[in-house]
């Protein structure tokens, strides 16, 4: 049998640590996080007024990877201008995505990225953002940085013009560097 609760605001509740009207927290659960987590708006409750972010799920991710064939792609492509700067043998690692407007690119004594690519020598200090639309899509923004940026194959995207990201597209920049917006689960 699920007991009834009541939000601060006074709504009756069946659900576990939300009220199923208004979103605020029921009594005895965690408290709400003082802004969103995607657009920094102050929050009265689990929805964002802003953007509609719902606090509760989890931030997506983007899983960064040495992409081989696209460093053999840019090999091709610049020849010796790239040198013997080869891929790291590193594993893949995940960035977790908390804003709706994610600027990538390579650390900086002026500039810290949200996602920091500092290991690949190809990338810019403003290389690119990835930008969170209303309906949890994605596109990617190229900064004008002097590699390009290409998203699901390996033609560059104009420069300073959103692109969609297809679910599941790889987007690769820099001499080797892949990045896969993964989904919430």
């Amino acid at each position: 049998m699920t007991t009834e609760l009541s939000c601060p605001a006074g709504h009756r509740s069946s659900e576990t640590g939300w009220c199923d009207v208004c979103g605020r927290p029921l009594t005895g659960h965690d408290p709400v996080p003082a802004t969103c987590r995607v657009c920094a708006t102050p929050l009265a409750c689990r929805f964002c007024d802003e953007c509609g972010a719902d606090d509760a799920l989890p931030a997506p991710t983007a899983r960064i990877a040495p992409d081989p064939a696209w460093f053999a792609h840019v090999l091709r492509r610049a020849g010796d201008r790239v040198g013997w700067r080869e891929p790291p043998r590193t594993l893949p690692w995940r960035a977790r995505l908390e804003h709706r407007r994610i600027v990538v690119g390579r650390r900086t004594a002026r500039s810290v990225p949200d996602v920091d690519l500092t290991g690949d020598a190809g990338v810019s200090a403003r290389h690119a953002v990835l930008a969170c639309d209303d309906d949890g899509g994605w596109s990617v923004v190229d900064l004008g940085s002097s590699n390009g940026t290409a998203v699901g194959t390996y033609d560059a995207v104009p420069a300073h013009r959103p692109v969609p990201v297809p679910p599941g597209t790889v987007i690769r920049l820099g001499l080797w560097t892949s990045v896969l917006v993964e989904p919430v689960r």
